[in-house]
């Protein structure tokens, strides 16, 4: 169905990006500051300073300059931040992150910002991009309008919605925004190159993003997204080269393994975590689950998508259209990942890991209830010129 002119609104146009400047500006005036930044900055600082007192004094140092004092004074009084032999053993963590650590570094470099104050310049820079890609997201069938409406809802509705990766000192505004590159790139630029290149950089900023981007090769590369002349094997191979990747990060970094960081996370938080040997119980991992799947149970904004994929689903069942079969397949693939992504890392109620995911479900629900919302815009459209034509020509008295 083509869109006539009156589908397009200059004016939500203008509110989305007042809007998503406002998020960009309150992620370099008003960061969070949150506790991660002094891993990060340390995780920086130790490229240059073997000295684990000395990367401590100066990440602490350049934290209290950084911060307001009562935000200083909290996370120096966690208790991993008290002494610098414990502090240290936490950084593997996140050096398993190189390219928002590089990224840091970089805007240390380059711009002469402070190592806190580029932690944060990172997250709104990258979601400055997020937001410029999202805007140029053009769902075929959808009305552009309510496409921007379902993005900014997305963005500032709810308990740390999308614009709060702009203020958040983590790599997760990072690696959505190279997430929604890939997307674009494959499934409008239909450019494999560009894809493996975002997917990877994506992986870098963030190693769970393997998850997602791996599937999605897996899938783009089986069905013929980059043209039926490529061969089905380039997906694996990509993936095989993600996981090579991942392993050599790892061991570069000194990660500790899944099992160890998974013990800390959700179950046993020492401050000497490298000497720890706590040991993952079935027990243990099926009650850190459990847990999970009952903030998965009450998150409002996980169970709207939800409703919207099954509308979705829907929609497509009522109106089986055969190019449409992408969406739905990519849409069962979005769930999936979740589903393993969970399994491996249940860690719900935080819904910056999920936003690559939940940007992916918005766009394909989108692209199966598009003719739907096309024919509502139409009737609110007619409406509205009628109202208008009423009150240009009153009836006769």
């Amino acid at each position: 169905m083509p869109k006539p002119k009156s589908f397009q609104s200059p004016w939500l146009s203008l509110i989305y990006a007042a809007l998503m400047a406002y998020a960009v500006l309150q992620g370099l005036l008003a960061p969070y500051g949150n506790w991660d930044m002094l891993c990060y900055v340390a995780s920086v600082t130790a490229w240059t300073t073997p000295d684990s007192q000395e990367i401590f004094s100066q990440t602490m140092t350049a934290a209290q300059a950084a911060l307001p004092a009562w935000l200083f004074d909290q996370h120096s009084h966690n208790p991993l931040s008290l002494e610098g032999a414990n502090f240290v053993q936490v950084l593997p963590m996140c050096q398993i992150k190189p390219l928002y650590n590089a990224m840091i570094w970089l805007a240390h470099q380059i711009i002469r910002l402070d190592l806190p104050t580029a932690s944060w310049t990172v997250s709104a820079f990258s979601f400055a991009v997020m937001a410029v890609l999202l805007y140029r997201w053009r769902p075929r069938r959808f009305v552009h309008p309510l496409w921007l409406a379902l993005v900014l809802a997305l963005s500032f509705l709810g308990e740390l919605p999308l614009a709060s990766l702009a203020r958040l000192s983590t790599p997760d505004a990072l690696c959505t925004a190279l997430t929604v590159a890939a997307f674009s790139a494959a499934l409008f630029a239909r450019n494999p190159w560009a894809f493996a290149l975002s997917g990877w950089l994506a992986t870098l900023a963030r190693p769970d993003a393997a998850i997602l981007i791996g599937g999605l090769a897996l899938y783009f590369f089986w069905f013929g997204q980059f043209g039926r002349q490529r061969s089905k094997a380039l997906g694996f191979v990509l993936v095989g080269f993600l996981a090579a990747s991942q392993i050599l990060v790892g061991k570069l970094a000194g990660s500790y393994g899944w099992e160890k960081m998974f013990v800390y996370t959700f179950l046993n938080r020492v401050p000497n975590l490298a000497q720890d040997q706590t040991p993952l119980t079935w027990a243990g991992y099926l009650q850190v689950l459990s847990g999970g799947f009952v903030l998965f149970a009450g998150a409002g904004r996980t169970l709207g998508l939800l409703g919207l994929s099954a509308l979705a689903c829907l929609a497509r069942f009522l109106r089986p259209v055969p190019e449409d079969a992408i969406y739905l397949r990519l849409l069962a693939l979005s769930w999936a990942g979740i589903g393993g992504r969970f399994l491996i890392w249940p860690a719900w109620g935080e819904d910056r890991f999920y936003y690559g995911y939940f940007l992916l479900i918005l766009y394909c629900a989108a692209e199966l209830v598009g003719p739907y919302g096309q024919a509502l815009w139409k009737i609110l459209e007619d409406h509205r010129r009628q109202i208008r034509q009423a009150a240009l020509n009153p009836p006769p008295e």
